[in-house]
């Protein structure tokens, strides 16, 4: 996917790289609270930003957004946890 099309499906990622704005949507695609957001697209999506934008090299920006989702859904409940495991392939690094 091109970044011009990632920015037009998802606008809110032009903004500046915040983690909240990144990985929220990602943990409510997950879930299911946010069924308008294919959970897989939109995690391709981060990680071409991650490569085009900020020079990453794409094994490397697949696990990061790995790390920082499973670190992010530590904030929500065990259902969110266990449905970004389910999705992503992601765990909490330090809870698992």
């Amino acid at each position: 996917m091109e970044l011009d099309e990632i920015y037009k499906k998802y606008p809110w990622l032009k903004e500046e790289y915040q983690v909240g704005i990144i990985y929220n949507p990602m943990v409510a695609a997950a879930t299911g609270t946010r069924p308008e957001i294919n959970p897989m697209n939109y995690f391709e999506a981060v990680v071409t930003i991650l490569v085009k934008v900020y020079d990453y090299e794409p094994l490397v920006a697949v696990n990061e957004v790995k790390c920082n989702v499973g670190y992010y859904a530590g904030y929500f409940n065990e259902n969110a946890m266990k449905k970004v495991k389910e999705v992503y392939g992601a765990v909490h690094p330090i809870f698992g």
